[in-house]
């Protein structure tokens, strides 16, 4: 019993050390990498790159040819309408679009999907909002929603269920044919929009169901999409172009639901992780703009997309020498000192489980690293106790390396070997 209380609070010691001691220990190195945003100027038709490092911004085409501002904010009259509009600067046409502010602004959807949503915690209460509200507008309804082996309507006031108002709505998901229990539920609860679009849930058969109330009473449309069971998470899309109904997140890929049937349409993105990259959606009325990245990664990929997301131009941007000898140089320090490191985001509340990774250094930069901890670890024992590790110590070192070594140098072994016993 005393070996495992040791063992569990040496294991909290190591899981405390590698959320804290990495980032303590990386504010060493300079952290000034260059960011890039990559963008389309359809009117003349080149990538415009816009630099950020250390504070300042600065703006190039695909040549490397310097930008000013203003240059920048004439190629890009999409991503810029109201300032260009503010100033009198907008253009008669784009890549022979004549330029419509209105439509512009309607097909000006931007969007940025980062891994730790797919991962924050779920609050099982959904909002369904009135659909039709007439001239009074969209407005928080009374109620909150959950899925159990049934749809249930719950009055925020009094924390009752609202019973009739629950029945409605299970016999319109039966009579649809939904199988409980849900998989997957999508809300917007947000009152400003142009419209509501109801909520999507996705069935235990991996069904997609959109659930929508009008005048009080339910509309329920059985789509004829089914989403495999690796499917991380669903959207709903409130874009004022009225394209598309929602977002799917899959390991690998991701798709758009398109208005008229909800048929899922892939993004065409090769090589996206949504787990692990970050990624940001820009429309406008010519086409569509994605780029993705992952963190600390120094490398970003854009792709063009038409309305009908058919890829029109790929790019890969690397970053410099010098940022890429700078992340080698951390990645190798930090790699030796810490074999993993911990992220959690509690502080954002945005996760439900922890995440142990590495720092990308060479594998035999971290073993090296493992070592230098056995060695430092038996020469304190030497020097404190006067005799060898017992072989669970040791054991624990190698796994854990110097956040091991420190805990059991600090907290006292997980077992104390007696000096007369052999090693």
């Amino acid at each position: 019993m005393i070996l495992i209380s040791r063992l569990a609070l040496a294991v909290l010691s190591v899981l405390a050390l590698a959320k804290l001691l990495p980032g303590y220990v990386g504010q060493v190195f300079p952290r000034d990498y260059e960011t890039v945003l990559i963008a389309y100027s359809a009117g003349q038709q080149r990538l415009i790159f816009k630099h950020y490092r250390s504070g300042n911004w600065s703006w190039s085409d695909e040549q490397g040819n310097p930008l000013s501002e203003d240059e920048m904010r004439a190629a890009l009259p999409f991503a810029h309408l109201r300032e260009l509009e503010r100033l009198g600067q907008l253009p008669a046409e784009v890549a022979g679009w004549r330029f419509d502010p209105e439509a512009a602004a309607r097909h000006g959807t931007r969007m940025r999907l980062m891994p730790r949503q797919l991962d924050k915690p779920d609050f099982p209460l959904y909002t369904l909002m009135e659909s039709m509200p007439g001239a009074k507008g969209l407005q928080t309804p009374p109620d909150m929603f959950r899925m159990a082996d049934r749809i249930e309507f719950i009055d925020a006031a009094s924390n009752r269920i609202d019973e009739a108002k629950s029945q409605r709505y299970s016999l319109a998901l039966a009579e649809a044919g939904f199988t409980h229990p849900a998989r997957l539920v999508a809300d917007n609860a947000s009152t400003q929009k142009a419209y509501d679009n109801g909520a999507l849930l996705v069935d235990a058969e991996g069904r997609v169901f959109h659930l929508w109330q009008v005048h009080g009473t339910p509309r329920v449309l059985r789509t004829g999409t089914v989403l495999p069971p690796s499917v991380l998470a669903i959207r709903v899309l409130q874009l004022p172009s009225r394209e598309y109904h929602g977002i799917v997140t899959l390991p690998d890929q991701v798709l758009f639901l398109d208005w008229a049937n909800h048929a899922p349409q892939r993004l065409p993105l090769d090589g996206h992780k949504p787990a692990t990259e970050s990624l940001s959606v820009e429309e406008t009325p010519l086409h569509w703009e994605f780029s993705h990245t992952g963190h600390e990664t120094g490398v970003r990929q854009f792709v063009l997309a038409g309305r009908q997301l058919e890829p029109l131009l790929r790019h890969t941007w690397h970053e410099g020498d010098a940022d890429a000898g700078k992340r080698t140089l951390r990645a190798t320090v930090m790699g030796f000192l810490f074999p993993f490191k911990l992220e959690f985001q509690i502080d954002e509340r945005t996760q439900h489980q922890l995440y142990f990774s590495t720092f990308g250094a060479r594998w035999w930069v971290t073993l090296a690293g493992i070592a230098a901890a056995l060695c430092a670890h038996i020469l304190w024992c030497r020097r404190r106790h006067g005799h060898l590790p017992h072989g669970l110590n040791l054991l624990f070192v190698l796994f854990t390396g110097w956040f091991g070594a420190i805990t059991l140098a600090v907290s006292g072994p997980l077992v104390h070997r007696h000096p007369d016993l052999p090693a």
